[in-house]
């Protein structure tokens, strides 16, 4: 007889193998999973073991059977009932529904419970989580902390807040690639060339001071905020790193070149567009311009200054106040 893992065996028994593998225990056969190799003893001793239960299965159902025969045939005909009888009057009972037996294996479902201390840790987790967020959040925004992206923002201005008209927003998106294209300058000088193309193609005619020639230096563009933008005019805060070009000599063997090293520096400047619009379609009418960038925090001599009273009679303009900062921290 070939060798037989227990999981072999069980599967040609028709067994489960946890099953298989516990009564291998009990016989003393050393085996910790169902991988185990049987010899033909071991094999042996199994088959024999369920053999045996699967004949005195059939025997005692044979002996059920032959039972349930013999009570069927000794069973004492009734008598039959009188038409006067009481008990004759009986309706017979309906059919009840039967109730379903528990087997003897079967348990009911735990629920799991959480614990006093349980609920407790979790909540003061949970508050722990707020508070620390807060004061995290408090502590970037007290240093000055800003997301920084290279997203074009939109904003709107004083006057049309008040005029109550909304941003032109294919006027936005057209000079929003403008100002990219414009402070996008490579190095190199042939990729230069094609940059000054792609952005004279936003002018479509040829103004006298292209015509004329601009000696550009290299810039990467960072980020934009459009600040205002009107009819026929918008305003960025452009940030951007502008590049300084320097020769230096470099040897190469006997002979002595010079090359052009570019240095960068970031800048913020405003950069004003004036722009036209032809039907649905827009150009660049004239020239930018740069201007510097106003300061826009207010100073402390422009802040009014509120003092609180120490009295037990408060304001109701300064309840609201204090209302409102508590509700901020919290």
């Amino acid at each position: 007889m070939s060798k037989i893992k227990i999981l072999d065996l069980a599967n040609k028994l028709g067994v489960e193998r946890k099953e298989l593998l516990s009564k291998a225990q009990e016989f003393g056969i050393p085996a910790k999973s169902i991988t185990k190799t049987l010899s033909d003893a071991e094999v042996l001793k199994l088959e024999n073991f369920y053999k045996k239960s699967d004949t005195s299965e059939v025997g005692e159902k044979e002996e059920r059977e032959s039972e349930i025969k013999a009570s069927e045939t000794t069973k004492i005909p009734k008598k039959k009932e009188s038409k006067f009888s009481l008990l004759s009057s009986r309706k017979p009972e309906k059919n009840k529904p039967k109730m379903l037996k528990k087997q003897p294996n079967e348990k009911p479902p735990k629920l799991k419970k959480m614990s006093a201390k349980q609920a407790g840790a979790l909540v003061v987790g949970g508050v722990g989580f707020l508070i620390l967020s807060n004061v995290v959040l408090f502590g970037l925004m007290a240093s000055g902390y800003r997301p920084t992206q290279k997203i074009i923002h939109e904003e709107l201005s004083a006057t049309q807040k008040a005029s109550g008209n909304g941003l032109d927003l294919q006027a936005k998106n057209y000079l929003d690639g403008f100002v990219q294209t414009y402070f996008t300058f490579p190095e190199d000088e042939k990729e230069q060339e094609t940059a000054v193309k792609d952005i004279n193609a936003y002018f479509v005619q040829n103004l006298p001071v292209i015509s004329q020639g601009i000696q550009r230096t290299p810039s990467k563009f960072e980020g934009a905020v459009m600040m205002s933008l009107a009819d026929n005019e918008a305003t960025y805060k452009v940030t951007y790193s502008a590049g300084e070009v320097t020769t230096k000599e470099v040897k190469k063997g006997k002979d002595t070149t010079k090359q052009n090293v570019v240095k960068y520096h970031d800048e913020t400047n405003l950069f004003t567009i004036p722009y036209q619009k032809v039907g649905s379609a827009y150009y660049i009418s004239d020239e930018p311009y740069f201007s510097s960038v106003p300061d826009l925090q207010a100073t402390e001599n422009q802040v009014p200054i509120k003092t609180w009273s120490d009295s037990g009679k408060t304001s109701d303009s300064v309840k609201k106040d204090l209302d409102k900062f508590t509700k901020s921290l919290f």
